[in-house]
């Protein structure tokens, strides 16, 4: 056996071995937490239930209303939940969930491993794999029925893809990146500035192989001809794959809508003088969540103001929240959504102070206290969490000097404006911390490239003592 052969073996069983760890702690975790399962706080099962049953895109309460067309959620996440039913009775399981999330996890870290390797980060590429494994929040949110693990998924599948055509700038390659982040579109609206951003981007990137195009030269007008091809390819992979959610939005409601009905609610959410007042006098320390109400501090006059201010709105279309469906439910979306802009228009400043909360928020290392009455196990986790989430900060660091100008550039360009994204969409929407998630892979990315850079620093340093 060749030397060679030898250390691509050893590669294999070491991408073996991540995948196994990964299997068995996210496994174990899922089964611990198990009965978190049976929860649905967003509605997504209630909907993949209503598509198996009726073949409608729905969030009626079955025992109140017959099901009736919604667009109020992103259609991806509960269409996957829809085929895992099963059975005469097509019900869906837990377990099927977890197996989905389980496996939607290791494909994340095998992408992410995967993405890291073509970028050439060595051993520094099982770190990256690790490290979203490990991650807090990823954790957290797998045994949760929410788009998180979904989110992950589609962020490293399109940043591959992305990668991909870096390295063979033809029209298949940014087809089909196009048609990923699309996709990833249709778990959260965020990524769409995306798409169009990369389509942009993909009209400046000179065509062919990276390398073997640099040595010859083309001429001027195919060049040209070429980039265009590109860039409408990316773009039409992306509208294609976006196109059935809009035409069915069309035929349902007169509206083509590319989004969902739930933007006017989060920029409300995010934008209204209760949360503000709340920003400039609360004493709790405690996250402004209008749904549940507490007994400690301001918080619950805040709240209550909100809803009755929020039931107000609903009242004047003499809809109730469950039944805001159809026509009501975009009426609903843009007088929230114009509310919303009339909040900040006066009150400035108050804008201003939210955005930063929220960008904080989306960042931040330490989780947010969640009770007044906080357990010392639970206030440990949360110091725990913060220093895993400073550690990972602290080598991304290291890994934007060890970059530099490369981040400003294709292939790692892509993921930089992903994460500028991101927090420009959360300076103005409702944001918490679970936000960040499809993110973590390209941060993770960058702190395996930042490790090398610690790595090879320290052994500068020996050699030299």
């Amino acid at each position: 056996m060749t030397l060679a052969s030898r250390a691509s073996q050893f590669a294999h069983w070491r991408l073996i071995a991540l995948l196994a760890f990964t299997l068995a702690l996210r496994g174990g975790l899922i089964l611990a937490r198990f009965d978190q399962l049976q929860a649905d706080p967003d509605s997504y099962l209630l909907i993949a239930q209503h598509l198996v049953r009726s073949a409608v895109f729905s969030v009626d309460d079955p025992s109140v209303n017959s099901p009736r067309p919604s667009a109020y959620r992103p259609p991806l996440y509960p269409v996957l939940l829809s085929n895992l039913a099963v059975g005469k009775d097509l019900i869906i399981h837990s377990g099927a969930i977890a197996i989905a999330h389980l496996a939607m996890g290791l494909a994340t870290v095998w992408l992410t491993w995967l993405i890291a390797r073509w970028l050439e980060l060595g051993w520094a590429s099982y770190i990256a794999g690790l490290l979203v494994a490990c991650d807090p929040i990823l954790l957290n949110q797998q045994s949760l029925i929410m788009t998180e693990t979904l989110a992950a998924l589609c962020t490293v599948i399109a940043w591959a893809l992305l990668v991909r055509f870096h390295f063979n700038r033809n029209w298949w390659n940014a087809g089909l990146a196009g048609g990923a982040i699309g996709l990833a579109a249709l778990c959260r609206p965020t990524y769409l500035p995306w798409l169009a951003v990369s389509v942009l981007l993909s009209l400046l990137l000179k065509p062919g192989k990276v390398g073997a195009s640099q040595s010859t030269s083309q001429q001027p007008n195919r060049e040209i001809s070429q980039r265009l091809l590109n860039a409408i390819a990316m773009l039409i992979g992306g509208v294609s794959v976006l196109s059935p959610w809009v035409i069915r939005n069309y035929q349902a409601f007169q509206e083509p809508l590319v989004t969902t009905t739930h933007g006017g609610y989060t920029l409300y959410l995010a934008n209204n003088r209760h949360f503000f007042a709340y920003l400039r006098h609360d004493q709790t320390g405690l996250p402004w969540d209008p749904k549940n109400r507490t007994e400690f501090g301001d918080q619950l006059r805040y709240r209550e103001s909100f809803n009755e201010e929020l039931n107000g709105v609903l009242y004047g279309l003499n809809a109730p929240v469950l039944s805001l469906v159809g026509n009501n439910e975009f009426e609903y979306d843009r007088m929230l959504a114009e509310q919303s802009r009339q909040e900040i228009r006066n009150d400035p400043a108050g804008f201003l102070l939210a955005a930063w909360y929220r960008v904080r928020q989306l960042w931040s290392p330490l989780p947010y206290k969640l009770a007044a009455d906080e357990s010392r196990a639970r206030m440990l986790l949360r110091y725990l969490t913060a220093g895993w989430y400073l550690t990972v900060y602290a080598l991304a660091l290291a890994g934007c000097y060890r970059l530099r100008w490369n981040l400003l550039r294709s292939p790692w360009l892509w993921g930089v404006l992903l994460c500028a994204i991101f927090t420009g969409v959360h300076t103005l929407y409702w944001c918490n911390l679970r936000m960040r998630a499809p993110l973590m892979p390209i941060v993770a990315i960058v702190a395996a490239a930042g490790l090398l850079q610690v790595t090879q620093s320290a052994g500068r340093v020996r050699s030299s003592a």
